[in-house]
């Protein structure tokens, strides 16, 4: 996982920050000395009691859940429609989505090929 390029702790500080901690120095003071807010402290120091050091590396952003996302039976139409040669707009208009809805889900799906075939994309890894 990339690191976010004005990230105040990396692993291995946040390992340093719970160190301070647990030597018994004040929250206050571990927060000041390493550039990072209070709450940010209480939030690493609550995953560690959580998690172990599991709880200090870093975690995907990407959505446990979408609620506005297409309806599985609507995505399935739109693949459909593709494999039938359909333009995105003919597919957009039959099934009331817009054109760069489809278009996402087409891309999403790996039917982005003009003949509506199946090609490889590039997908999020965890």
């Amino acid at each position: 996982m990339n690191m976010h390029h004005n990230a105040r702790l990396t692993p291995k500080g946040r390992e340093l920050l719970i160190e301070r901690l647990e030597r018994g120095e004040h929250l206050a003071h571990v927060a000041c000395a390493m550039g990072v807010s209070v709450c940010t402290v209480y939030k690493w120091r609550r995953r560690y009691r959580e998690e172990d050091l599991a709880g200090l590396q870093d975690r995907s952003s990407w959505p446990l859940n979408s609620p506005a996302r297409t309806l599985e039976t609507t995505e399935t139409q739109v693949i459909e429609l593709r494999r039938g040669k359909r333009f995105y707009d003919r597919i957009a208009k039959q099934t009331d989505l817009s054109r760069a809805t489809v278009g996402r889900i087409l891309m999403r799906l790996g039917f982005s090929d003009r003949n509506g075939r199946m090609v490889q994309t590039p997908r999020h890894q965890d």
